[in-house]
């Protein structure tokens, strides 16, 4: 390139793909035009070529565009256009594929024109090039052109057609942009040839104002030069930390270090219940400068609940930024609460059956179990496998299980006509939703699987749609899990017959739960509180009334009331459970709970903050106020 090339700098963008969970990266290098220049065998000036023959010399400081228009009588081409990109700036940089050639038009004919690109064998200077001082006069005309081609060009690298005026684009093979990386003395430019006409305006670099893919540009991918910083570690708190705040929660990793010596530019943290980060809690997105941060969630972690959280750091390397990988996840447990009951959201579950045995379906991936029908004699039509994650009660000694627990499961659909009658029963042998199949924990022996499974705890006869059903797990096998979280192996629910229904997962709304009781092994048990408003059998309240008990007495201080409203007296499906910290012998239902002309039962028990939970009241029960309008007649009630 000679002194008056100075004022054409390289023009480039660089554009870094920033994929937060691809562990590689490529740079996107978009090169402009550097040389080009037209060159016309005809030995006079055509109409519409910037006056271009056998001995012009036509380059961007004499025009912006270049326009071949269509050959001359006699002669083998409209003539050729010299493109030159200058890639030396990326000596050493490996290519990551074939490269794209892009130029836009000012105009173009209607028709479809084929230009092909050929590699020039030798170089030129933009501007002083011609037709002749390039060529020679022996290439004006056939055969000498079409035979003594490839002694000036290469073979054909790339063609493409244009349409009207629309921009075009060539894909110039990886192999030959590698070359010109690698040694950029080779690197002599490209001729654009057409088939035969050629009467399209192609913008050239002076056209400054359009943008590039207007203006000729060469766009490449290159790998990366950028290492990825050090992985960091987990520092506070420190993993199996006990009684950690719900929001708030300080995180610090270890400091910044990177392998170039890029500096810090970002982090970013993760909490959840998985610890492979499936769905997190809280992910602070890319956050600046900082190797610590107080985790705040936008709504605060759940009380009693283990937490893994992981963080991972990038660099400010001003080509191509780079992640680190994510820091080795640690957990931390939050506070207890006993006060209130346990309700476990399934950390993992797993649909198993002899019709597909060597399948996985873990409810990680699919919203939905279905067992359908059996496949053979021998074995049920399948297992539903839950788990649920005690382990953080575990950290404490004296947690003691209050009553037996509730597995509750949403049902989407069911075959009314046959509906399946599903058991549940204690898991005996250690499995992960991952990789579980029917094969592999049941064995090649399939008329063994009830040895993988305890005695029958409860059943439930799944024929109504849209429900949520509710099994019972006994309260001395939620004790042995705290206990001994080791032997906690999980439940499942298996179809006596067909399954042929449909069991919400995880993935589900609702998704599978756990309720339980929990206190503290000494805790005293409050007396029993009495139902004092309404009165047993008041009428004409209105929709929002104020429930009272009687005052609480209990060997620790009342840690918070539960509260319930249901139609009928065994509060087998309440409308209304809350369990409330603050309102702990008097609280006004919510508004959309109640309905009018209507007969609602009521109780309360007090807690300690110990976890010791009362009895509940002796239900009472009021009437709403009665509005005109149709009645129907219900069974004699209490």
């Amino acid at each position: 390139m000679n002194t008056r090339m100075t004022w054409m700098a390289v023009a480039v963008a660089l554009v870094a793909a920033m994929f937060m969970a691809t562990p590689t990266r490529a740079l996107e290098v978009q090169v402009g035009e550097t040389a080009s220049a037209m060159i016309e065998p005809q030995a006079t000036p055509k109409s519409g070529s910037a006056g271009a023959c056998y001995v012009s010399n036509i380059n961007p400081s004499i025009t912006r565009s270049y326009n071949l228009v269509n050959p001359e009588a006699g002669y083998p081409t409209a003539g050729l256009i010299l493109w030159r990109f200058d890639l030396s700036a990326y000596t050493g940089r490996l290519v990551t594929g074939d490269a794209d050639l892009t130029i836009g038009m000012m105009w173009g004919d209607t028709g479809a024109l084929v230009f092909r690109q050929f590699e020039c064998l030798t170089a030129w200077d933009e501007t002083v090039v011609t037709w002749e001082n390039y060529l020679g006069p022996g290439m004006t005309n056939n055969p000498a052109f079409t035979n003594n081609f490839h002694s000036y060009f290469g073979p054909e690298i790339s063609m493409a057609t244009a349409v009207g005026d629309a921009n075009t684009t060539w894909t110039i093979p990886s192999n030959v942009v590698q070359r010109w990386i690698n040694d950029p003395a080779s690197n002599h430019g490209i001729a654009m040839r057409p088939d035969h006409y050629a009467n399209k305006i192609w913008w050239n670099r002076a056209a400054t104002w359009q943008p590039l893919g207007k203006r000729p540009v060469l766009v490449v991918s290159l790998a990366s030069n950028n290492q990825k910083p050090n992985t960091p570690t987990n520092m506070t708190p420190a993993t199996g930390s006990m009684a950690m705040p719900l929001t708030g929660i300080p995180l610090t990793a270890s400091p910044f270090v990177d392998p170039n010596g890029d500096a810090f530019s970002n982090s970013q943290w993760q909490i959840s219940t998985d610890a492979g980060f499936a769905s997190p809690a809280w992910d602070s997105g890319p956050v600046s400068g900082s190797t610590n941060i107080t985790a705040t969630p936008l709504a605060p972690l759940q009380y009693s609940t283990r937490y893994y959280w992981r963080v991972r750091y990038r660099d400010g390397n001003g080509e191509s930024p780079e992640w680190s990988s994510w820091s080795a996840p640690t957990y931390f447990d939050t506070a207890l609460n006993l006060m209130q009951a346990q309700v476990r959201t399934v950390n993992q579950s797993v649909m198993i059956w002899p019709t597909f045995p060597d399948s996985n379906v873990s409810g990680s991936a699919v919203g939905l179990f279905n067992p359908v029908n059996p496949a053979t004699n021998i074995a049920p039509a399948g297992a539903c496998m839950y788990w649920f994650d005690l382990r953080v009660f575990s950290q404490y000694s004296g947690m003691s299980v209050d009553s037996d627990g509730d597995f509750a499961v949403g049902v989407a659909w069911t075959d009314v006509n046959h509906p399946p009658n599903f058991k549940l029963y204690a898991v005996l042998q250690g499995w992960a939703a991952s990789n579980t199949t029917w094969n592999n924990f049941i064995g090649a022996d399939w008329g063994t699987w009830a040895t993988k499974y305890g005695t029958e705890l409860d059943a439930n006869l799944i024929d109504v749609e849209g429900m949520v059903y509710h099994w019972t797990v006994p309260q001395s096998l939620l004790q042995n899990w705290i206990d001994n979280p080791n032997q906690n192996l999980g439940i499942a629910l298996i179809p006596v017959a067909t399954g042929n229904c449909e069991l919400r997962t995880q993935r589900s709304s609702p998704p599978p739960t756990l309720t339980f009781d929990l206190s503290t092994t000494n805790a005293v048990p409050p007396a029993q509180p009495a139902n004092v408003s309404p009165a047993d059998g008041a009428i004409n309240l209105q929709l929002m009334p104020t429930l009272e008990s009687s005052a609480y007495s209990g060997a620790s201080p009342q840690g918070a009331a539960q509260w319930q409203i249901a139609t009928e007296p065994s509060f087998a499906a309440p409308v209304w459970d809350l369990s409330s910290t603050t309102a702990f012998t008097q609280i006004t239902v919510a508004s959309n709970v109640l309905q009018f002309s209507g007969r609602y039962y009521w109780r309360v028990r007090h807690t300690a903050i110990d976890g010791g939970k009362s009895l509940y009241s002796v239900p009472t029960k009021f009437d709403t106020e009665v509005k005109a309008g149709t009645f129907k007649r219900l069974a004699a009630q209490n």
